[in-house]
């Protein structure tokens, strides 16, 4: 019961680290085409 309840918070911490990076993704993507239209 432990050993897949360390398991299940691993996929967790990592469900939520990716879902970071494709938001810090998209917000970089918007500030890129922001700059690239301006210009």
């Amino acid at each position: 019961m432990i050993f897949l309840f360390l398991i299940s918070i691993s996929l967790l911490k990592i469900h939520n680290a990716s879902f970071l990076i494709t938001n810090l993704l998209k917000i970089f993507l918007k500030k890129f085409n922001n700059q690239f239209y301006c210009e």
